[in-house]
């Protein structure tokens, strides 16, 4: 760890902090006169009722509340029911002064307004002089006695105190109740309340912040590999509000809305300046490897923050930076051809060599590109039968900088208006996830990623009863995905593939029978934006007797551009055997130069990429009715219309079953219908029992809807066979019996015909213009074929007609889906510093978007034998997987896989959830919460999401949700240890810090894409027949046990075979095998059918961790504090195992096998949690 670097980068900081209120000045000016103003939803309100002793109200009364930090007050007046409100308050601390005449003036200090939260400060005034006060500076109980909206918020001091990695605020967000993550962090791995996860709602000062294609919060999205690539300081934020059954106010999507309130300058210069880092020196060796072969690993992070007065009580700045650095590096398994002879000539050169110098017919000769390129495996001189099996590791390295900087100026008691800006760039170059175990360091992906965004606020108070608040919100997000080699010139490789469009330079993927592949990712390169959006908000507040108002508008403009050039750069396959001549193996067949028939070479043909554009606009209406002095009724409704998907070129497109392939402008306006029936109405009750603010009744519910991601409709990367999506239609042959009808041309104005075109190798001397060319001289690809628009063609595959294709698209009326939640709770003040919250959350949903392949076989279709298989029986044929069986093949024999996006997918959830939560006792904070929960559902995403093993009855995968976990208990813990002057201050300025985390397993799917039931889906989501107790199988370090030879299988395998038909020597068990620990077994289900064990039926070890955090503080002067902090993630270093997920079902040794720790499986190594205890140091300034 460089300690030297990082306390000279400290200096620096502290240096930058001092210089930035010049800057802010600057800033101020460019915000104040370069462009109209407009506001963020301030994030909390105060209200209340002004009563004498006898409990009349006081009209007219004087109330002022105050900003204790700024001195930016608000004068108001009681109404003729003696209520006020104080909407649209910055978080922070506030007093409140009530004063009439006659009556002694009444003053509550050290109220604490939170993100999203009301306070509720009712005055009860007694007779005597006006200049005579009545104090009270207790801190107010934590309960919400105004609204049944189920909230928690993530404070200023749990963000700065906690250990947190990456310093990234949504790792925080695991500790709340209802908030399921899946272990090791990622890209959306965060769902509420049993929804899905692109269903949460970001926002950054009250406006949109979700990124259009994933769902996550635009600033702190990530990388295909890594924690966050871009994230605001966190140093920087003053709360973070999480809200379940929000009001109207919010709507786009059902989860929850998350809130990130921004620090604000006070009347006094404050901030810090911190750096810290960590080494593979401090930490622990995981569990997969010694100590003495743990992984290089270095990671430094540093910053500032800085805010004060720019004008006193009046206009105020702030700001932040932060640098984040690190590198690890890993062992990765590959699998490489050996240049020693071993006499097998699938995995070694020379063995190939002489067996292509005997081959039948006479010898064929090496293939001198094939030559060129051998080098490309890396060195093995490796001999014996594994002698293919190698570790290599290449370093990940991440580069982050974020700024941020804040604007709030107080014009006067009317007009207040505030804007903020932030800049990140995250870049990373690591092996990609989908690619582990490269063979070359330049084979790495190289992802970078910005993102900004702008918010400015303008809050008018003409009076005491209205209030109006204008926001105007833009984000800027993109994302480019592509090897590092990308501007290498082919040349350099020795390789001419005939690709000369720079976006996709670099090597193209060569695959050798089961050898790791040469070349980088092939789905690479992909451009998520630039997308920028734009959100117009405005919300009108209104006081009329006991009814606080609320109603506004919102426009929310979207414009993204997206590309998916899979494929582009090329891809070969030497995978089959057989090629070179009869028996040949992969190896043989490469050195030959002779390709795969069929799929030995394809390469993406037409362009990718798309100019698109959606409108989200609502309005709402809410009333917050304080029925009694005790009682508050909200209700309200909201209406929200969301545009379809739009291309700024019309390349966009999609099938239906009335007219086939189309595409908009050409024979459709829209890809799918327009839907406006989205009215959402919300209600919920809150009850103060007695009204002394002890015990507080909640219950509410309400209705909302889904506004997917525009992901789901144009990136379903597991579409088989030749894909393309709703941005990319083929052009096909309308083909009857004979193949002999023209193309429909029209599909392809416009260049939306984009696909992948696939090409044979060939044998030296008997190639043809549409075979590959694999020679040095090149171009490998047939130029005549490349761009054509014949490239385009899909036919029925019969006589020489193109292959079918794939096509994902919208159904016509899928609407937006729509969810019902409903809660109930109790709120209950212990003593003034403990309050207990217990919660009963449920949802349901019966139209989520579900994924249907509306072209698959029915084995046991009228005409075809039930739970036989194909082949014939007697006088009938069971067809099965034949082309011509597929139910759309006489209207569109061009057409394989239908997948069709509808509603029809189902979910529910019930949940009790408690939290207990101390404040400020002897120096002690903490909330403990436990969630006892069931999600379930058919499918657990929108996008990228499988078809289920039936498509005819998409029921049979209603079961737990990806992200069911029974159990979930979070404390996290403050302590300011008492101390005692003297001794150089050692024995004061303590203080420690814990966060624990302990959840129930997460269900994994063993699923086969062999396609045993025969209806034709060759993808990962048949299942097996399970006969037993689902925990005889939980995950661990070794694999379920696999029998593959009926002589030595357990009884019990061959006893449930014969029960369902699939027993003997031709049977399924023999064949596919059988999986068998403690008194259960699984095995495969007759061929023909569907299995009968149940989606997400087994489960993991679960998670369980304890972070922890030493700090000591130095009070070098009055306003100067030095603060060294040492944080240990996972400090009883206990071993956590990753989620084994689905795969293992040939026999492989891999089902239930949990091999990796969360972080190294879900390529989040060094941030993500689950490792193995992990040490960081650092150092804090505070002034």
């Amino acid at each position: 760890m460089k300690f030297r670097s990082l306390v000279a980068r400290l200096a620096a900081c502290v240096i930058l902090s001092k210089a930035i209120r010049v800057v802010a000045g600057l800033g101020s000016a460019v915000l104040l006169f370069g462009f109209p103003l407009f506001s963020q939803v301030n994030t909390g309100r105060i209200l209340g009722t002004v009563t004498d002793q006898t409990g009349g109200v006081i009209v007219g009364a004087m109330v002022t509340v105050t900003n204790t930090e700024t001195g930016v007050a608000r004068n108001l007046v009681t109404d003729g029911a003696g209520e006020y409100l104080a909407p649209n308050l910055n978080a922070g601390k506030y007093l409140v002064r009530a004063s009439a005449a006659g009556f002694q003036a009444f003053e509550r200090q050290n109220i604490e307004v939170e993100v999203g939260k009301d306070e509720r400060i009712d005055a009860q005034l007694t007779p005597g002089q006006v200049t005579q006060t009545i104090t009270v500076s207790e801190s107010i109980p934590l309960l919400d006695t105004t609204s049944a909206t189920v909230t928690g918020t993530l404070n200023t001091s749990t963000i700065a105190d906690l250990p947190v990695q990456g310093r990234n605020y949504q790792n925080l967000l695991q500790y709340r109740p209802g908030v399921t993550t899946q272990p090791g962090g990622g890209t959306l791995t965060t769902s509420t309340n049993g929804l899905r996860a692109e269903d949460n709602n970001y926002y950054v000062e009250g406006l949109d912040n979700d990124e259009p294609f994933t769902g996550q919060s635009i600033i702190n999205s990530t990388l295909p590999v890594g924690d966050a690539a871009t994230f605001v300081p966190i140093d920087a934020i003053q709360e973070v509000n999480v809200q379940t059954n929000s009001p109207a106010e919010f709507g786009k999507r059902p989860g929850a809305v998350i809130n990130v309130g921004l620090k604000s300058g006070t009347n006094t210069i404050h901030g810090s300046a911190f750096a810290l880092g960590r080494s593979d020196k401090l930490n622990s060796a995981e569990y997969t490897s010694s100590p003495s072969l743990k992984p290089p690993a270095e990671l430094e992070q540093w910053g500032f923050t800085a805010g004060g007065p720019i004008v006193k009580d009046k206009l105020f700045y702030y700001g932040a930076f932060e640098r984040q650095t690190y590198n690890v590096s890993g062992n990765y398994p590959v699998q490489t051809p050996t240049s020693a002879n071993t006499g097998d000539p699938n995995l070694s050169i020379p063995a190939a060599e002489a067996g292509l110098a005997a081959a039948p017919g006479g010898a064929i000769p090496l293939s001198p590109l094939s030559l060129k390129l051998l080098p490309l495996f890396g060195t093995n001189t490796n001999t014996g039968p594994l002698a293919s099996s190698q570790s290599y590791g290449f370093p990940n390295v991440v580069s982050i900088y974020n700024v941020l900087g804040k604007i709030d100026y107080h014009l006067s008691d009317h007009h207040t208006i505030a804007g903020s800006y932030f800049f990140g760039n995250g870049t990373t170059l690591a092996e990609s996830i989908t690619l582990p175990g490269i063979t070359q360091p330049y084979f790495r992906d190289n992802a970078g990623l910005r993102a900004q965004f702008v918010t400015t606020s303008w809050t008018w108070t003409p009076n005491s009863t209205w209030v109006n608040d204008l926001r105007f919100g833009w984000n800027f997000h993109h994302r480019f995905d592509h090897v590092d080699d990308i501007a290498t010139s082919l040349s350099t490789y020795g390789i001419n593939t005939g690709i000369t469009n720079p976006v996709l330079g670099g090597f193209p993927t060569v695959q050798v029978g089961a050898f790791s592949q040469i070349g980088g990712d092939a789905n690479l390169p992909k451009s998520y934006g630039p997308t920028k959006d734009y959100d117009l908000v405005d919300h009108v507040s209104f006081l009329r007797g006991k009814h606080a108002f609320k109603f506004g508008v919102e426009t929310l403009f979207i414009r993204p551009f997206f590309g998916n050039y899979s494929k582009g750069r090329g891809t070969f396959n030497f995978t089959t055997g057989g090629n070179a001549f009869p028996g040949s193996t992969p190896l043989e067949d490469f050195l030959a130069g002779v390709a795969d028939s069929g799929q030995g070479g394809t390469v993406l043909n037409g362009s990718p990429l798309r100019n698109l554009k959606q409108g989200d606009y609502s309005g709402f209406f809410e009333d917050s009715w304080h029925i009694k002095p005790h009682v508050t009724l909200n209700y309200g409704l909201r209406y929200e219309y969301f545009t379809p998907l739009a291309d700024s070129n019309n390349q966009i497109g999609g099938w239906d079953p009335t007219i086939g392939l189309f595409q908009v402008g050409v024979n459709v306006s829209t890809p799918y219908n327009p839907y406006y029936k989205d009215f959402s109405p919300r209600a919920g009750v809150a009850w103060d029992i007695g009204g002394k603010g002890k015990t507080v009744i909640r219950a509410g519910g309400g209705v909302y809807y889904v506004d997917l991601v525009i992901g789901a409709m144009v990136d379903n990367i597991n579409l088989p066979g030749r894909p393309s999506g709703i941005t990319s239609i083929p052009t096909a042959y309308k083909t009857g019996a004979d193949g002999t009808a023209p193309p429909l041309l029209p599909i392809t104005s416009g260049g939306i015909g984009t696909s992948s075109l696939s090409f044979s190798g060939c044998l030296p001397g008997s190639c043809t213009s549409t075979n590959l060319n694999w020679s040095l001289a090149g171009p490998i690809f047939p130029a005549s074929q490349i761009g054509s628009a014949s490239g385009f063609l899909c036919g029925d595959g019969l006589n020489g007609h193109p292959a079918p294709c794939s096509v994902y698209t919208m159904a016509r009326n899928i609407v937006p889906p729509r969810v019902e939640t409903y809660t109930f709770g109790i709120q209950r003040t212990l003593t003034k510093n403990y309050t207990l919250e217990v919660n009963y959350i449920g949802d349901y949903s019966g139209n989520l978007a579900a994924n249907r392949d509306v072209n698959a076989f029915n084995p046991q279709s009228p005409g075809e034998l039930a739970f036989l298989p194909c082949g014939k029986k007697g006088a009938i044929q069971n067809h099965c997987e034949l082309q011509s069986d597929r139910p759309y093949y006489a209207q569109f024999p061009y057409l394989q896989y239908i997948n069709v996006m509808s509603n029809s997918d189902v979910s529910n959830y019930n949940a009790l959830q408690t939290t207990l939560t101390a404040r400020g006792y002897h120096g002690l904070g903490f909330v403990a919460a436990y969630t006892y929960s069931h999600a379930l559902d058919d499918a657990s995403s929108n996008r990228n999401q499988n078809v289920p093993q039936d498509n005819l009855n998409g029921a049979r995968d209603y079961g737990a949700a990806n992200f069911d976990q029974r159990h979930h208990f979070s404390l996290t813990l403050n302590y300011a240890i008492p101390g005692k002057k003297g001794y150089g201050q050692m024995l004061e300025g303590w203080a420690v810090n814990s966060a624990v985390l302990l959840q129930s397993g997460l269900p994994f799917n063993p699923a086969d894409k062999r396609d045993i039931s025969k209806n034709g889906d060759k993808v990962s989501t048949g299942r097996w027949d399970f006969f037993g107790n689902p925990s005889d199988f939980t995950a661990g370090t070794t694999p379920i046990p696999f029998y593959s030879n009926l002589a030595t299988m357990p009884a019990m395998c061959t006893q449930e075979a014969t029960a369902i038909g699939t027993a003997g020597a031709g049977g399924n068990l023999a064949k596919f095998g059988c999986f068998a620990q403690g008194n259960s077994v699984l095995i495969a289900p007759p061929t023909g059918t569907f299995g009968t064990s149940s989606r997400n039926l087994f489960r993991d070890q679960g998670f369980r961790d304890w972070d922890f955090s030493l700090f000591k503080n130095w009070t070098i002067k009055e306003r100067l504090t030095a603060q060294f902090r040492a944080e240990v993630f996972n400090i009883l270093n206990h071993t956590i195992l990753a989620n084994p997920g689905g795969g293992g079902l040939t026999g492989d040794g891999t089902l239930g096998l949990s091999a990796n720790t969360p972080d190294a499986a879900g390529q989040n190594p060094l941030l993500g949690t689950g490792a193995a205890r992990e040490i960081q140091l650092g150092l804090k300034l505070l002034f």
